[in-house]
């Protein structure tokens, strides 16, 4: 956990990690040369499981994540942000997970998203297999980074550290673990991510978009270079279903994007890691359309033109087979007894 001048929500974030069902942890907590009462607040914990660490100067959020993780000694490596809650069962759900699939290196989870006074505003819920949490590795990060838990091994032995000169440090990141294992990400919601003025995913969403949109290009042309002539389309696509993209699209851009799924698509599901079975490649497809359909929908403004949304979802009938047969499937498990 690192922090700077995070006095509003520390306390709370804290505890919530001292309050866990699982009590087997160690938490660094790196000031990061803060001005406020953090460095008070933080020298009232008693709690023995709670290791502090001052950084002689402020090194910025990336740097401290590094200094963090020169000093992990425990199997696995959990995220929180000074501003963010943990529930309860968070660290229990994920250490059990992570033991179960040994070939997992890198686990998120579902999460609430609040306002800085506590409102809740959205809830996230799906799950995501391998395949799914590599698709959509694609356009942006699978998992928000208050929710992950990884290997440390990962750390000492493979030397992954954050980029301290990228602003989508995480994102990088899960890239890279992903060369060494299976990711997931599990349903339930296990952290509630507070979104405020002072976040640093708020202050940066314009660097973060135009870093998210360069690694996730170099990402694909290293998987497929033989989708490099359509880098402008991808990147069209990419910045689509970018966090903090507000921008409203045009229909000729809508019909780019929706071009470029398909391209991406293809080459996905033939030149997948390991060969996806016939849930996974239903999964993915439908994965990729409906993450194409929302963010056409609410930043193509096609919620207010109904005609043209229709229309729009007529020429993505490749997707229609996918859909029918997931849904063929769900209603299949729903009346097993």
């Amino acid at each position: 956990m690192p922090v700077y001048n995070g006095e509003a929500f520390l306390r709370e974030a804290v505890d919530s990690i001292l309050g866990q069902s699982f009590a087997d942890f160690e938490l660094i907590i790196v000031n990061d040369g803060s001005t406020d009462a953090t460095g008070a607040l933080l020298a009232a914990i008693s709690d023995p499981r709670v290791r502090v660490i001052e950084n002689a100067r402020n090194l910025g959020v990336t740097g401290s994540l590094n200094v963090g993780l020169d000093a992990v000694r425990g199997r696995y490596v959990a995220r929180l942000d000074a501003d963010d809650i943990a529930h309860p069962e968070r660290l229990a759900r994920q250490v059990a997970f992570m033991a179960a699939n040994p070939d997992v290196v890198l686990l998120g989870s579902g999460h609430v998203v609040i306002d800085a006074d506590g409102n809740p505003i959205e809830r996230v819920r799906r799950p995501m297999s391998d395949a799914e949490f590599r698709w959509t590795a694609l356009l942006y990060a699978p998992v928000i980074h208050p929710s992950v838990m990884y290997r440390a091994w990962l750390v000492r032995e493979a030397g992954l550290r954050y980029d301290e000169h990228a602003d989508a440090e995480d994102y990088d990141m899960w890239l890279r673990m992903l060369a060494h294992g299976r990711g997931a990400r599990l349903g339930q919601p296990l952290v509630t991510w507070r979104r405020h003025a002072g976040a640093i995913g708020v202050a940066r969403r314009r660097q973060q978009l135009a870093t998210t949109t360069r690694i996730a290009l170099a990402n694909v042309e290293r998987q497929f270079p033989a989708l490099r002539p359509y880098r402008d389309k991808i990147a069209r696509l990419v910045a689509l279903h970018g966090f903090g993209s507000e921008q409203p699209i045009s229909w000729r851009d809508a019909a780019a994007c929706l071009g470029a799924v398909n391209l991406l698509l293809r080459s996905f599901i033939s030149g997948a890691p390991r060969p996806l079975t016939v849930d996974d490649r239903i999964a993915v497809t439908c994965n990729a359309a409906l993450l194409l359909f929302g963010a056409v929908l609410r930043k193509g403004r096609l919620h207010k033109r109904p005609l043209l949304a229709a229309l729009f979802l007529l020429r993505a009938y490749r997707f229609l087979p996918a859909m029918l047969s997931l849904a063929a499937r769900r209603l299949t498990v729903a009346a097993d007894p």
